[in-house]
């Protein structure tokens, strides 16, 4: 028995065709013509696809759906009563105006006292803590040579741009973009309170220093080597690549002071932490500590900060 099903029976769209065109001389457009012609790329958006996009975008709203009802009702069940309150905590934008810089406030400041490399090392262990990554990022995963164990990782990270190559290219285009962002820096750093000279001068100082970093970061094409980016050493190998940092106060910070196997993407970039520990001056870790605060935390903050950021984004992706 022949059972005639539609597109639509099994979750695809006949109006995403293109009737018009062969699908033996350009099956893309047949199947996806009808959908590119009458569909716009969403003004806050860089790209948009008709599978993970569109995916993304309608779980997105489950998940919202989810959340605004738990928030209204927060003792419906036991997991209302927790992600309800979180939820409502997180859209209450008179409360985040009203708050302004006071929930990051005592990270600020601990980031303003920075004068030796300990106070660098104890101050990017709290911050990994809370998801903002200065310097370094640490996370978990499979060692890549015995699948049955789980290691630590520590990457390339602690730069504001999206890659070196922003920092290093030397087109007119790459010279324009770094300085609107030396300009977004510096709007921010008065957002926070800095006098418009102070903000200027710390601006420049972080970008020095992402500079630095960004020289000494693995390139994309680098980075998607298996065999390069797996470098596994134990607790006591890691002092040999970055000395002048505090691998045990770091671990014990972060909570994890038993971590022995660690593996390092990029080992020149560690090294070069460890000779930067003594290379800066004090006003440049505080500049850039406190930026990475901001830029961690920036579309969490008041609106001022969520549109200069977004502002920079536009002028990064054309969203």
């Amino acid at each position: 028995k022949i059972v005639e099903v539609s597109l639509e029976d099994v979750g695809l769209s006949s109006s995403a065709l293109d009737r018009s065109v062969d699908p033996c001389d350009d099956f893309y457009q047949f199947a996806c013509g009808g959908w590119i012609a009458k569909t716009e790329i969403p003004a806050d958006k860089s790209r948009w696809s008709r599978s993970f996009a569109e995916i993304a975008e309608r779980n997105e709203k489950t998940l919202r759906d989810i959340l605004e009802k738990a928030a209204q009702n927060p003792q419906a069940d036991e997991v209302s009563a927790k992600i309800g309150p979180f939820y409502a905590a997180c859209m209450d934008e008179e409360a985040i105006e009203k708050a302004k810089l006071s929930p990051i406030q005592p990270l600020l400041d601990k980031a303003k006292r920075i004068k030796t490399p300990k106070d660098v090392v104890l101050l990017t262990a709290e911050l990994h803590k809370r998801k903002i990554f200065p310097l370094f990022d640490i996370s978990a995963e499979q060692d890549f040579k015995d699948a049955t164990r789980v290691i630590a990782r520590l990457d390339q990270n602690g730069l504001g741009l999206p890659d070196r190559d922003y920092y290093l290219r030397t087109d007119e285009n790459s010279k324009e973009l770094r300085r609107k962002y030396e300009e977004h820096v510096r709007k921010m750093f008065e957002l926070a309170g800095m006098k418009p000279k102070q903000a200027g001068e710390a601006a420049i100082n972080v970008i020095a220093v992402e500079t630095k970093l960004a020289e000494a970061s693995k390139t994309r094409v680098e980075r998607r080597d298996p065999v390069g980016i797996y470098n596994k050493v134990d607790r006591e190998g890691l002092p040999k690549l970055a000395g002048n940092f505090d691998w045990d106060l770091y671990f014990q910070t972060l909570g994890f002071g038993d971590i022995r196997d660690v593996n390092v993407t990029a080992p020149a970039f560690f090294e070069r932490i460890g000779t930067l520990l003594g290379e800066l001056k004090p006003q440049q870790w505080q500049d850039y500590f406190q930026w990475q605060i901001l830029h961690g935390t920036a579309p969490l903050l008041p609106k001022a900060f969520v549109d200069e950021n977004f502002a920079f984004e536009s002028a990064l992706t054309g969203a």
